[in-house]
This record gives structure tokens, C-alpha cells and sequence, in this order.
């Protein structure tokens, strides 16, 4: 079992079939391709496809020299003739229907006896002067069969760098000089060999050409292979110990290819980055700006490959000496930007195999801006710079579909903001992603997708569903093109160093060559001193004579050359050419930016207000919660004291929802008829069962139905803090109510007809003490509940209403239309919920609303009114004081 992987297998196949093209193979290549897609379909399942790509494996392993084989058996694989096509009409026999049949008569003589003369003439001057045999002339009617020659294949690719050495263990080139210095390697081998006197066996170097050297190296950048000079070892790159030049000696010319090997592993590296970014892992999708990355390399890279294609144009031609240093010179600089851009690499990027699609997007964008302010020369500026802007063009193509096409098609799930769809599509939600890491949350171009972006994006969502497609203007132009004509026209803005007269100069020069420019003067000067004026005198022609003008244009004069159509230019040589040198500040993406999409979408917001105040009446409906929920005005009043006399009289009666909910709706019908049929009271079914008169009010619920759009800026979160909010302030008002309604008349003793009650003083004394005592306690209630009244709804409720009304003026989106109301009911809602747990949360057992039950029993009935009972419902006040009067008593003196 050899536990082979696909992707191992696809790379062997690829590279044998590669190299059948190479040696000219090309039928054999392509059904090496075929035979192998036929064996390894895609619909195997994959026990049947690891046992096929064990028996490829296993075939791959008894290959030997295929290649070899084709080169040894060239009549074996000649293409045979293809069959001529039946064609189903006869066009030869159908054009010649109805024509008759011409034969020449040779045995006539010619009207034209010249011409046979001529022929004749012609015919003995050619024997005369010819004293050869005269070979006679056949003509066969051959069918052209088209053979490959694979022998004159052979001797031409022994001409490039493809040659025996390949192969062979060991050769010996030797130099063409005869110095001594040029045979160093040589004459260290052949002394090595003298030296050892046969006594052990020693390897003997192979000594190859520096031309041969320079075309490997060359091959190399473009994909690392075992040849002759390097061989792989494992996943690294290694040159060969055994191979030298005829003037440097092994060990010399080993360390000095380590310089090489630089350049082709830089090379490799980015190749296999750019393949490897175009498949997929696993089940999850590569993160599409990682790929918008690796298409900024690659396009950087590009003209790196056409630069080293040139340089072994210049090699293979040998018009000039080229060696070693000069190749090693020539890639120092034709590296340079690589160098650099590994640099760049290794500290911007992370495994996007093991990280998430979002930390991958968010971590490159971050990392590549934040490096743009620490340049330290103008390439690395300029490779920053198209880095980046090649990156973020599929966040930017993702803004453009959802802000202009309503599309947010983030299927790797990479962009900061995601919508969250609920069951119904109109409460659909775009939010941040929580899961961003801090150190993306804080750049502040990232943050421009998360707030702005998202403001925006929220606007015109909105605008969509409620049919409003007038904010979204009529420009065609993606938002990235936009951005990137706007990054070079602010790169022109910094100082130019460039001598502009001089370019001027340059251009008049190269647009005047647009004439002839003759090679001998066309007017005779008169004078000629040598044999050579001579005959260019003899070249001249009239110039007056358009004729000969024309005639003999191309022998004395040369026509302006038309130069190639040029390719447009890419980003990175955009940038440099924009560039002059290190821009004093290059963070200017998120001015740009943010000025594009408030030019574009800026009117969105103030629409998305004006529509929900004018037709779906936004600030009305505020008000009608405020008085429906927070008693504002006490409009409500007429309810709740109906609720207090019906609970306290006839309870059983009163807990009838369609009653409740009639009465409700009877009091806001005149005032919001807009609004009042979407509310309604619901009452809990353990209210029958409940004896509490203070905890039924608990049971109660007013429950309103929010329409859309309205739904979107208040949410069910908030109206149950409304509804949390209702029920304190009915708690609150029923502990007033109840403390206000105990008579003084009920503590009167009450005559019985026709007696007289003759009571001692003694037990006379204690009554009034116990009477006194509760009426200090009912007067202390009144006056904390008051206290606490007006501090919610003069202090708490007025205080956040003013801010309210401050920041829903000031908003100017849907956004800031949600965050003024959300404001306002959070600050209220959590000032009632620390005044309820002061309240009856704390100690459930011993709360105010317990001492004020205590004290109703003792009022309505003097039998449980014992000093026992008094005293505990003072420890209940005072402790309720000590801490009530903390919040609502700023200036509280505090009893240590």
C-alpha cells in the first residue's frame, strides 16, 4: 500500500505530460491526459478511487525513460494518414457534368516557332556549359503521409539545454582555452585521481559548460526540477556536490550556486501560493481577498517572467559573453521587487488553511494598511501600495453589490458585516461581526465597513422595502473604479521631481521622427574625394522623379519605425510611474472613501427620516407609548383607578380581558386613532387564583402590536422594557393609591346604639400610642412614595426625555434614529429596574409593599394592630429610606 493522495498523483501525471510535449510528443501527451480522467472519474466513490490511485502510483514507480523509449523506436509512433472524409455529394463529377473531356495534341506544331527556338537556343547553352550526366526528371504521384522526425527533433533540442548530461552519472566538457587557469576543475580531478592511486574509489566530478549552467539556472526560476546542477532533496532545493566548472573547483562553485537558489525558491514560492489559492479547501471556500491578493502577486510577478525570458533570449543567441557574475548581477536586479515582496509576505499573511476566511480578509487588510506608514524606500512604497489596493477590491466590489444591486453575496463569509434573516424577510438585520479580533475592530479603514458602510447599508435597505429607489443614483461606475482614480489623482498631488521641459524636449524629438531619413544624400554636393563618394554618387537618384522615387524608396532611405501596440499597463507599473519617490503620507483610503459613499448615498438617511415621520407618523408614535406605558400627562388614569376600585371591591369581577381591553382602548380613541385598536390588555390565568392584591397587578399585561416599519426602531426588546416600566409605575401607583385611602374616620371606636363604652385610661393610653404610631407610619409611606414619584417622573423620565428629543432631532439615518430611542428607553429602564429591586426584589419577604399591606390590615381591622406588628413595619421603612434615599436624594446625608 503506497497511500497515495490525488493531488500527489495529478502533479506526477501533469509533469510526465509536460514533458511528452517538451521532447515533441505531443498525441502521446494528450492520451497519457485522457486515459488518466477516464480512470479517475469524479463520481468513483472513495474506497475504488484510493485503490486506482495506488495501481497508478504503483505504474508511475516501473516507469523508466519513457521518453527514451519514443526517441529509440521513432517508426513506432508515427501518425498514421486519417482516412479521407466520405462526403455525401460528388462536387468534383458534379461541376464537370456536361463538359467535354480536352486532350492536348503534341504531334501539331505551334503557331508560335519562336518559342521553341528560344527553348532550343537555351536548351545548348545549358549543355555546353554543364558537362555533368543529365539526371532525368521524374514525377511520382506520392501520398503525402505526415511522419514525425523525431531524429531531427532529437538533434535540435541536443542544441538547447535538453542534452545528455541530463541523464549521465558523469561527463567531462573541457574548455575550448588552453590556459591553465581555465582548466582548474579538470586538472584538480585528474590530480585527485593521481594522487589516490586507484587505492579508493572516488567519484569523479562532473565538469560542465558556464553556458549550460547559465540555461539551468535560468529553467530553474521557472520551475525547480532535478537536472544537472540541482537536484530536489525532499521539499528544498539543494545544488549538486559532484558538479563544477572547468575553471573553479567543486566546492567553490557549489557555495557560490547557493546564491541562485534564492532566486528560484523565491520564485516557487509564489507560484505554488498563486495555485494553491485557486482550489478549494475541502469543504470551505478560500478567502476571495486572499485570492484578490495572490492576483496582485502574480501580476507583479509577470513581468519579472517576460524580463528572465528576455535574458535567456540574450544567452541562447551567444552574440556576447555572458557568464556567471554577469547572470548573477542582472537577477539582483531583476529580484529585487521579489525580495522585497517576500518581506512583505511573510508579514501580512497567516495560513489560510487554519484560520477562518474572516480573520484571514480582516488580518491582510489590517496588516498591509497599517505597513504603509512604515516605508523605507519607494519600492517598497509602491509595492504596498498596489498590494493593498488589489486587496480590498472584493470588500469594495461586495459594498457595490449590496449598496447598488441589494445583493451582500459574502458566500465565504469574509466581510465584516452579515445580514441575519428572520422568519419574516422585512425584520431582516445587518449587524458588525462580533467575531472580528481587536486589533482589526481598531483600524480605522476596517472601521469604515463596519459603521459607515453599514449606516448606509441599512438606509438603503430600508429605502427598498418600503419602494423607494430614488436615493440610489444612476452611476454605472463600479465604486472601485471610482476609488482607484481617486487614489492617483491624490498621488499626483505630491510633489513631482521630474524635469518637465526635458520630457517636453524628449517628446518633441520622438514625435518628429514621423519622416523619411535617407541613408545617402538624394543631392549631388560636388565634391568627391575617394572611391567610396564615388559611388554613393553613383546611388543617387532624382528626386524630382516621383517614379523613381517610388522605385527605389526601400534601397536608400529608411522608413520611421511603427512601434507595438502596448498592453495596458498594470497597477503596479501605474504606481511607479506615479510615483517619484516616498509620498509623505499615504493613509488617505478612508478620506477617499468615505467621500465616495457619502457623495453617493448621503441623501439615503435624510430620506429614511422624512418617511417615517411623514407617512408612517414615527413621532407620534412615540408619544402614544410614553402615555400608554409611561403615564406621561396621566391620560391613562382613568384605567388604573378603575383597576384599584375593582380589585379592592369586586375581584372577581374585574379581571375580564375584553373588558379591560374596551376600557383601554375607549380612553385613547379620541387622541391616537391611529393607533388605540393595536392595543390590548391580557390577563394571566393564575389571577383567579391569586389572594395578593399587589402581585395581581403583576399578572397584568399591556400588550401593543408595533407595525412595520415602526418594528425596526422600536424592537420587542424594547417594548418589554416598556412593559417592565408599566408595571413598576402600576405598582407604584397602586402603593399610593391604597396608602392614601386609609381613612381617619376608620380609626374613630365606633358606639354601639344605646351603650356607652367605659374603657380604662390605662387601655385608653395604649390605643392612642398604637393610633399614633400609625398615622406617623402612613404619613412617612406618603411622603417616600411621593418622593419617589416625582423623582421618576420629574427627574428620571424628564431628564432622558430632553436627550431624547436632543438626539432624535440630530439624527439624520436609520441608524441614528434607532440609537436615540435606544438610548433613551435603556437609560430609563435601567433606572426602574435599580428602584424595583430597592423596592421588592431585595427581600422579597420584607419590602415596602409588605410593610404597606401590614399597615392596610392594621388600619381596617384594630385587632392585628399590635406594637409587635408596628415595629417591624418601621424596620421595614427605615431600612427602605436608608435606601431609596441614596438615588433619589442627591445631597442624602448618610448616617455613619
Amino acid at each position: 500500500m503506497y497511500f497515495a493522495s490525488k493531488r500527489e498523483i495529478d502533479n506526477n501525471i501533469s509533469g510526465m505530460s509536460e514533458k511528452f510535449c517538451f521532447h515533441g510528443f505531443f498525441p502521446q501527451s494528450n492520451a497519457l491526459s485522457a486515459a488518466y480522467k477516464t480512470y479517475l472519474s469524479e463520481l468513483l466513490p472513495k474506497s475504488e478511487m484510493m485503490s486506482r490511485l495506488n495501481v497508478v502510483k504503483f505504474l508511475l514507480c516501473l516507469s523508466d525513460s519513457p521518453t527514451k523509449h519514443f526517441l529509440e523506436n521513432p517508426e513506432l509512433h508515427a501518425e498514421e494518414p486519417k482516412p479521407k472524409e466520405e462526403c455525401d455529394i460528388d462536387w468534383g463529377a458534379y461541376l464537370n457534368a456536361g463538359v467535354e473531356p480536352w486532350t492536348p495534341n503534341f504531334d501539331e506544331t505551334s503557331e508560335d516557332d519562336s518559342d521553341s527556338s528560344l527553348h532550343d537556343e537555351r536548351s545548348g547553352e545549358l549543355s555546353e556549359d554543364f558537362n555533368g550526366e543529365t539526371l532525368p526528371i521524374q514525377i511520382k504521384s506520392v501520398e503525402r503521409i505526415c511522419v514525425m522526425d523525431l531524429k531531427f527533433k532529437r538533434e535540435e533540442l541536443l542544441a538547447t539545454i535538453q542534452h545528455s548530461w541530463y541523464n549521465d552519472d558523469s561527463f567531462m566538457m573541457r574548455p575550448k582555452s588552453d590556459w591553465r587557469e581555465a582548466n582548474i576543475g579538470i586538472l584538480w580531478e585528474e590530480y585527485l585521481q593521481d594522487q589516490f592511486q586507484g587505492l579508493a574509489s572516488l567519484k569523479s566530478s562532473s565538469i560542465i559548460s558556464e553556458y549550460k549552467v547559465i540555461r539551468e539556472i535560468l529553467w530553474q526560476i521557472w520551475k525547480p526540477h532535478n537536472s544537472c546542477t540541482i537536484q530536489l532533496v525532499g521539499n528544498s532545493i539543494k545544488p549538486r556536490p559532484d558538479v563544477s566548472l572547468a575553471s573553479i573547483r567543486s566546492y567553490a562553485f557549489y557555495n557560490y550556486m547557493n546564491e541562485f537558489l534564492s532566486y528560484i525558491e523565491l520564485m516557487d514560492l509564489f507560484r505554488k501560493f498563486d495555485n494553491s489559492l485557486q482550489e478549494d479547501v475541502g469543504a470551505d471556500m478560500i478567502c476571495r481577498t486572499y485570492q484578490s491578493y495572490g492576483s496582485s502577486i502574480r501580476k507583479i510577478c509577470d513581468p519579472i517572467y517576460k524580463r528572465l525570458s528576455e535574458l535567456e533570449d540574450t544567452v541562447r543567441q551567444q552574440e556576447s559573453t555572458f557568464t556567471l557574475l554577469n547572470l548573477a548581477s542582472e537577477l539582483r536586479i531583476i529580484m529585487q521587487p521579489l525580495k522585497i515582496l517576500k518581506d512583505i509576505h511573510d508579514q501580512v499573511t497567516i495560513d489560510y488553511i487554519k484560520n477562518s476566511p474572516l480573520n484571514c480578509a480582516t488580518i491582510l487588510i489590517a496588516r498591509l494598511h497599517e505597513s504603509l506608514s512604515f516605508t523605507t524606500n519607494k519600492l517598497e512604497q509602491d509595492l504596498k501600495l498596489t498590494l493593498f489596493i488589489d486587496t480590498v477590491f472584493y470588500y469594495i466590489s461586495l459594498v457595490d453589490s449590496w449598496l447598488m444591486g441589494d445583493d451582500l453575496a459574502d458566500y465565504a463569509k469574509e466581510f465584516v458585516v452579515e445580514k441575519i434573516v428572520n422568519s419574516d424577510p422585512r425584520q431582516a438585520q445587518f449587524v458588525a461581526k462580533n467575531n472580528v479580533s481587536d486589533h482589526c475592530r481598531t483600524n480605522t479603514f476596517l472601521k469604515i465597513f463596519m459603521d459607515q458602510i453599514l449606516t448606509v447599508g441599512r438606509n438603503i435597505s430600508f429605502l427598498r422595502l418600503l419602494g423607494q429607489y430614488d436615493v440610489i443614483g444612476d452611476s454605472q461606475e463600479p465604486i472601485y473604479n471610482e476609488f482607484l482614480r481617486e487614489i492617483f489623482k491624490e498621488l499626483q498631488t505630491f510633489p513631482n521631481e521630474k524635469d518637465e521641459s526635458t520630457e517636453m524636449k524628449h517628446k518633441e524629438l520622438t514625435h518628429g521622427v514621423s519622416r523619411e531619413h535617407y541613408i545617402f544624400p538624394v543631392v549631388e554636393t560636388g565634391i568627391c574625394r575617394s572611391s567610396l563618394d564615388m559611388q554613393k554618387q553613383e546611388s543617387l537618384v532624382d528626386v524630382e522623379d516621383g517614379f523613381l522615387m517610388a522605385v527605389f524608396a526601400d534601397f536608400f532611405g529608411t522608413k520611421p519605425e511603427i512601434e507595438p501596440t502596448k498592453s495596458e499597463p498594470t497597477l503596479y507599473e501605474k504606481i511607479t510611474n506615479s510615483t517619484t519617490g516616498l509620498c509623505p503620507n499615504v493613509n488617505f483610503f478612508e478620506t477617499i472613501l468615505l467621500n465616495i459613499i457619502e457623495r453617493r448615498f448621503t441623501v439615503s438617511g435624510l430620506m429614511v427620516k422624512n418617511l417615517l415621520i411623514e407617512e408612517h407618523l414615527l413621532e407620534k408614535q412615540f408619544q402614544y407609548l410614553r402615555h400608554l406605558y409611561l403615564f406621561f400627562d396621566d391620560i391613562i388614569f382613568p384605567f388604573y383607578r378603575r383597576l384599584f376600585e375593582k380589585n379592592e371591591h369586586s375581584r372577581k369581577y374585574w379581571s375580564n380581558t375584553i373588558w379591560l381591553t374596551s376600557h383601554l382602548q375607549d380612553i385613547f380613541m379620541d387622541m391616537y386613532p391611529e393607533f388605540y385598536e393595536k392595543c390590548s390588555v391580557q390577563v394571566k390565568d393564575e389571577l383567579a387564583l391569586c389572594a395578593d392584591s399587589n402581585w395581581s397587578f403583576n399578572l397584568i399585561n399591556v400588550n401593543y402590536d408595533m407595525p412595520w416599519p415602526i418594528s425596526i426602531i422600536i424592537n420587542q426588546q424594547q417594548m418589554e422594557s416598556y412593559k417592565m416600566i408599566f408595571k413598576f409605575l402600576l405598582n407604584l401607583k397602586w402603593a399610593l393609591y391604597t396608602v392614601n385611602h386609609l381613612m381617619f374616620t376608620d380609626m374613630q371606636p365606633k358606639a354601639i346604639y344605646g351603650k356607652k363604652t367605659q374603657k380604662s385610661s390605662k387601655v385608653e393610653n395604649s390605643k392612642n400610642k398604637i393610633t399614633g404610631n400609625l398615622f406617623r407610619l402612613k404619613f412617612s409611606l406618603i411622603n417616600i412614595l411621593n418622593n419617589l414619584q416625582h423623582f421618576v417622573f420629574g427627574y428620571v423620565f424628564q431628564k432622558n426625555l430632553l436627550q431624547f428629543e436632543l438626539e432624535f432631532e440630530k439624527a439624520y439615518d436609520l441608524n441614528s434614529l434607532i440609537k436615540s430611542h435606544d438610548g433613551f428607553i435603556r437609560c430609563v429602564s435601567g433606572a426602574i429596574e435599580e428602584l424595583q429591586y430597592q423596592m421588592y426584589e431585595k427581600d422579597k419577604n420584607n419590602n415596602i409593599f409588605v410593610c404597606i399591606k401590614l399597615l392596610k390590615l392594621m388600619w381596617d381591622n384594630s385587632r392585628y394592630a399590635t406594637l409587635e406588628r408596628i415595629i417591624e413595619c418601621d424596620k421595614i421603612y427605615n431600612t427602605f429610606f436608608t435606601d431609596i434615599s441614596r438615588i433619589i436624594f442627591p445631597n442624602y446625608v448618610y448616617d455613619y
